[in-house]
């Protein structure tokens, strides 16, 4: 049966900003580096539950939407992912004990559950996972945005299982499909237009935001930002040029385009293992020192860590990016994605 620190919750994200290894520390304004906090990165808000049985954390793979906790009345437990058709296999959870539930489909949508109390009576309950926000960053003042800024954020990668973990790889997840520039290009430098052609459209894009410009067989561009779109063009300002450590560059008529956060991300070694600490920066606008970014959008491209032994940490280093006269929303999202290779 699957135990906690096992499977896909053998690495687990957590806040830094605490005073010493696991401390007290919650405040994502705070995680500014030094040590790991006990207090996990929330990717999902959880709704709903069974008597005697909490619902400690649910994995971003999950997604948001309704999923489905079922009892058997006998204290074993099974779990369906939103959007799932069937459950997985029952997991014996006794009085006092953790452990993690998967979907049958996919075992990184999983819940980790804890019982107190007798087995709850057999039953099925709708579980309603939401996305969290300012999970990670609080609200961009209007000065921030009138002006452009830059954030950084540390957060602290933690090895929970007693296996080494190998092939660890990080990327930024994209906020839609892609598409291709054959209707407009941006030029080698000033505002400009990028357009679809035929009938092609942006359904599902993000109504501003940053876009990712590779050529034709993968290479990177540049990373832009569209102060508006309609259903077939992104309107790029002069300010939204050559962001996040790239340069304007002209695009083509077969360049692939993608949506993609505001974001890179850049590792850093901890001051000792598996209890140090990293750098702790003089404020969220101070970029931390020695960090490499990277910006890629898939396994492929991402940021290739290797091995992380059993029980060691490694801290990571987001970087979110606002341009001068960033357009306002009601929400922005950013996603974070990573693989890797563990014991069955």
């Amino acid at each position: 049966m699957p135990e906690i620190h096992t499977r896909a919750d053998s690495l687990r994200v957590y806040l830094s900003g605490a005073a010493s290894d696991g401390g007290a520390q919650a405040s994502p304004a705070a995680a500014l580096g030094n040590y790991r906090g006990s207090t996990l990165a929330q990717w999902l808000g959880i709704l709903g539950g069974l008597e005697n049985v909490s619902i400690l954390f649910a994995s971003g793979l999950n997604g948001s939407g309704e999923g489905a906790l079922q009892s058997d009345g006998e204290g074993n437990l099974r779990w369906t992912a939103p959007g799932g058709t069937s459950p997985g296999s029952y997991v014996a959870v006794g009085n006092g004990e953790t452990k993690i539930l998967e979907d049958r489909a996919d075992r990184g949508k999983f819940l980790v559950v804890g019982r107190s109390g007798s087995a709850p009576a057999a039953q099925t309950r709708t579980i309603v996972l939401t996305d969290v926000f300012n999970n990670l960053w609080n609200n961009v003042p209007e000065a921030e945005s009138a002006a452009g800024a830059d954030a950084y954020r540390g957060l602290i990668l933690k090895n929970e299982s007693e296996d080494a973990l190998s092939d660890l790889i990080l990327w930024i997840g994209t906020l839609g499909a892609s598409k291709v520039s054959a209707g407009a290009q941006l030029g080698g430098s000033g505002s400009g237009t990028l357009g679809l052609g035929g009938s092609n459209k942006f359904h599902g894009w993000p109504r501003s935001g940053f876009v990712r410009i590779e050529d034709s067989g993968g290479t990177l561009r540049e990373i832009a930002y569209y102060a508006s779109r309609t259903d077939t063009q992104l309107a790029v300002p002069a300010a939204g040029r050559g962001l996040l450590g790239t340069s304007a560059d002209a695009g083509a008529s077969d360049d692939l385009i993608y949506p993609v956060p505001g974001l890179r991300i850049g590792v850093e070694a901890p001051s000792a293992q598996p209890d140090g600490y990293i750098q702790t920066i003089a404020d969220e606008n101070t970029e931390p020192a020695g960090i490499s970014w990277e910006t890629g959008i898939t396994a492929e491209t991402g940021l290739v860590v290797g091995s992380l032994a059993a029980g060691e940490i490694l801290g990571l280093w987001v970087h979110r990016a606002v341009i001068a006269g960033h357009a306002a929303a009601g929400s922005v999202r950013g996603k974070l994605k990573w693989t890797f290779g563990a014991a069955a």
